[in-house]
Order: structure tokens, then C-alpha cells, then sequence
């Protein structure tokens, strides 16, 4: 897709890894080796995920979902974001910048939603799920649900190179576990899910102590899509056909 420097590289990471995980998704459900149910369960993981995440991964593919989608409302279903990739691969010849792609991306969506594409990649806003998703909006619809956000109630990262609890929120999920700041942090296993029970081993003056706890936080407004049983899905879907 072009020549891309250390400093760009880091700059689309959103982009080369989020996209990829995005089509890799949306592939292995159209071959049909994938499940409905499974593909719309990795999709509502991501989107629970992407406010507040800097996951790569996670945010990108929910962008490029967005993208997707919106592509496909405001050509009426003539473009998709196949034809941005497409895009992108014919002028391989020129560096891949961040602006590059917004330059690419901008002749196929309105100057707002460019404006709302450029924050989200900055992690600036959030993104409204499209209508009409591909592979969802012909079997699925789009809800507004209120949702624990992935809060662990101290600051891991910083806690990491000093091997000391630090950054405890009295009231917060650690604290509540029975996490101080202080604490030498001995091991961990976290997953970033508020569903995924979190794992400490630390040390108080009683000895060793294993602590587990779900990271929620404050419920937070998510876009998920839920399946309309009324309505087939198909997995050898059309990439540019509009759903019914």
C-alpha cells in the first residue's frame, strides 16, 4: 500500500492492524466458516471495547466498520470501503501517511463524518454505529445499551515497572477487592474486558494474597447489534450489494 516510516508506521497502526482484523472478521464469516452468532459476538466485543480503548486492534476495527457502513449509506449502496483500500493499493507508489488515508477516504463521505473520523482516530470522540452495517444491517439491528466500561481501579501501567500498587480509586473495583495503594504487585492477568475477571498477586503484611475481580466500571452507552430472527443473514453476501 506504499513505503511507510517508523513515525507513520506508528501513526496507522489504527489502520494496517485495525483494517486487517476487520477484514479477517468479515472474510471468514462471508466463506461461511464462521457463524452468525459468532461473527456479531466478536463485532459487540469490539464495540463494548473501542471508547476508552487504545488497543490498535480493537479501535481500528470498529473505525473501519463505521467507514463501511457509512460508505455504503451515502453512496446507497454504489461504494464500500472496498473501494478505499483499492484506492490506497493504486497509489502504492506514495508514502502511507495518516493523511493519506484521510485524503483517500474524504471523496466518499461528507465533510462531517470526515470530521468525525479524523477525532475518532485521535481518541477524541466516540463514532454512532451506521444503520446499515455490512453483514449485520440484513440480519441484525443496531440498539443503544448501557454497559459497565473496563475500569480497573488503579493504574496498572504505572504500577508495572515499579512492581507497587499505585493509583487506587477509593470505591473502584481494586479498592473494593481489597487492593492499597503501596501494595507490591507480584503477578497479574488482565484481559481488557470488563467481563474477563482481572488477576493480582500481591504481597500486605499478612503475606502473599491473590486478589480476582471483574474491572467495571461506570455504565457506559454502547452501540451493539442484535440479531432479528426474523430476518436471514447470508453468508455469501454481496461486499457491495445494499441490505434489504
Amino acid at each position: 500500500m506504499g513505503p511507510t516510516s517508523s513515525t507513520a508506521n506508528r501513526e496507522t497502526k489504527w489502520f494496517h492492524e485495525g483494517f486487517t482484523d476487520y477484514y479477517g472478521y468479515l472474510l471468514v464469516y462471508r466463506s461461511g466458516a464462521e457463524s452468525r452468532d459468532k461473527y456479531l459476538e466478536s463485532l459487540n466485543r469490539d464495540l463494548k471495547r473501542f471508547n476508552g480503548s487504545s488497543d490498535a486492534y480493537v479501535r481500528g476495527r470498529v473505525i473501519a466498520l463505521w467507514l463501511d457502513g457509512t460508505i455504503r449509506e451515502e453512496s446507497g449502496g454504489k461504494h464500500s470501503l472496498d473501494d478505499v483500500m483499492f484506492d490506497i493499493v493504486q497509489g502504492a507508489n506514495q508514502p502511507l501517511t495518516q493523511q493519506r488515508i484521510f485524503e483517500t477516504v474524504k471523496p466518499y463521505i461528507s465533510a462531517d463524518d470526515a470530521d468525525l473520523l479524523a477525532k475518532a482516530v485521535a481518541g477524541e470522540g466516540g463514532l454512532p454505529a451506521p444503520k446499515y452495517a455490512p453483514l449485520v444491517g440484513d440480519c441484525g439491528q443496531a440498539v443503544l445499551a448501557d454497559l459497565p466500561t473496563y475500569d480497573l481501579g488503579f493504574d496498572l501501567n504505572a504500577s508495572k515497572p515499579t512492581r507497587e500498587v499505585t493509583g487506587v480509586v477509593e470505591g473502584g473495583p481494586a479498592y473494593t477487592a481489597g487492593m492499597r495503594n503501596g501494595q507490591k504487585l507480584n503477578g497479574w492477568s488482565v484481559v481488557s474486558d470488563p467481563d474477563k475477571i482481572a488477576k493480582f498477586t500481591i504481597s500486605t503484611s499478612d503475606g502473599s494474597k491473590n486478589i480476582a475481580f471483574y474491572p467495571r466500571g461506570k455504565p457506559n452507552k454502547v452501540w451493539q447489534y442484535k440479531q432479528d430472527e426474523s430476518r436471514p443473514c447470508i453468508a455469501s453476501y454481496d461486499p457491495l450489494q445494499k441490505g434489504p
